[in-house]
């Protein structure tokens, strides 16, 4: 009887070992990271529509240490996480109603998935079109455990954009999925005028 509870109890002690370790790898192995953004819009007599389009990365689970923007084309994007639209003119009558400066929290969660990826599309009334001048610093605070990509895109035909939109698309993305991100920021800013 003696030789059986010791053998109970070693079996026993050796399953609580094996469950201690096994809750102690996973506590260790769960990692958040909190982020949030803005896009700021600034217009000076510009009558634009703005859309901005956040997407989220459906096949990749972990970090990206220097990517291209070729490796953001080879994901797999789920539509429309959340979408915001902007306008500084009445449909109805054309005539302006808001410029000046404006924020759009934009809400990106890199615990779901490691690439996030936010398309701005601008369309403008203005009899010449507007100028558009994206922003090549992205004010990133509080982690570098993140980072934004800028499509090439952003930077070509954006002077006088009208009727037809024009996108500016930017990739957020984790960099190391090991390291936590207690609290960060960034904000991506885009400047449009009329011509």
């Amino acid at each position: 009887m003696k030789r059986k509870f010791k053998l109970f109890a070693t079996v026993a002690s050796l399953c609580l070992s094996v469950a201690l370790m096994a809750f102690g790898v996973y506590a260790a192995s769960t990692v958040t990271y909190n982020v949030s953004g803005t896009v700021s819009y600034t217009m000076d007599d510009a009558l634009v529509s703005v859309t901005t389009t956040v997407f989220s990365d459906t096949t990749q689970h972990g970090g990206f240490t220097s990517p291209e923007e070729d490796t953001f084309a080879g994901l797999t994007w789920r539509a429309a996480t959340n979408t915001y639209t902007y306008k500084t003119y009445n449909d109805s009558t054309h005539l302006p109603e808001e410029s000046g400066a404006k924020d759009q929290t934009v809400a990106i969660d890199l615990t779901a998935a490691s690439a996030w990826k936010i398309e701005i599309s601008i369309t403008s009334i203005n009899e010449n079109g507007v100028n558009i001048t994206p922003s090549s610093e992205y004010a990133i605070s509080g982690s570098s455990n993140f980072a934004i990509l800028a499509a090439k895109a952003n930077s070509t035909g954006l002077t006088g954009v009208k009727d037809t939109a024009k996108v500016l698309t930017y990739y957020v993305y984790l960099i190391n999925p090991v390291v936590a991100i207690n609290s960060a920021t960034f904000d991506i800013s885009v400047d449009i005028a009329k011509v």
